[in-house]
């Protein structure tokens, strides 16, 4: 009997490529990192525009450099000051004490406060020679100021506390109320000069006494424009010839 005939098997199924293994994502493009802040990124306020020109001049005196956040509070709340005053410059009246303050305020406000062309003008300031000096005369100074109301701190001899404000009713803010270029301005001028040789020479020691100096300050301002505003702004500038 003949075999029966071969049958060629079947060929192979076709091959089916198997298919790529998925892609990873593609990183996301990378964003270069921002520069590092400076110590402090904001800027002074502008001068108000409602201001007239011999705030405009002094106002340039103190905002040259950037000091910063605190800095410009204070700036902020001496504006509020002078505009409750409605700009008066006080040319002639009374200011604050002189007694004992600083030499650089008494060589800056004997130089025209920026006012009048000279080496002192255009944001330069007297410039401080020592840090230490400058500080213990200035706190000296500032603490002759005071109302007579304000306690000092204990255990930190010539600071003060800052807690509560009296009642604004009667003569409690005298020592401070005085408008335009004898009043507080010299204070604000002295915090800039301070806060200059602070950010270039300054130790940890010499930032807080400037900065603690800023606080009060400030805490002063809010004060006095507060009192100012309940008790209608008796201005106190009767006796000529007190602010030199």
């Amino acid at each position: 009997m003949a075999p029966p005939p071969h049958v060629p098997s079947p060929p192979p199924p076709p091959r089916v490529p198997s298919p790529p293994p998925p892609r990873a994502p593609s990183p996301p493009p990378r964003v270069p990192s921002p520069p590092p802040p400076r110590w402090d990124d904001t800027i002074p306020p502008p001068c108000p525009a409602d201001a007239p020109d011999w705030f405009h001049a002094v106002y340039g005196e103190v905002v040259g450099r950037n000091l910063g956040t605190l800095y410009n509070a204070v700036l902020e709340e001496w504006v509020e000051i002078e505009r409750g005053y409605e700009w008066d410059m006080n040319k002639g009246g009374r200011g604050l004490s002189k007694r004992g303050r600083p030499a650089e305020v008494s060589a800056w406000v004997s130089a025209g406060r920026g006012l009048r062309k000279g080496p002192l003008a255009n944001g330069v300031g007297p410039g401080i020679r020592s840090l230490a000096v400058f500080d213990a005369t200035w706190w000296r100074w500032w603490g002759s100021l005071q109302p007579e109301w304000r306690s000092k701190c204990r255990g930190t001899p010539g600071k003060f506390e800052r807690d509560v404000y009296p009642d604004s009713h009667g003569d409690t803010w005298s020592s401070l109320r005085h408008p335009g270029q004898n009043g507080v301005l010299s204070v604000v001028a002295s915090l800039y000069w301070w806060g200059k040789k602070v950010t270039t020479d300054g130790v940890r020691e010499d930032w807080e006494s400037w900065t603690d100096a800023m606080r009060d300050v400030r805490w002063m301002l809010c004060g006095l424009r507060a009192a100012n505003v309940q008790q209608g702004v008796e201005l106190n500038n009767a006796a000529p010839g007190a602010a030199e």
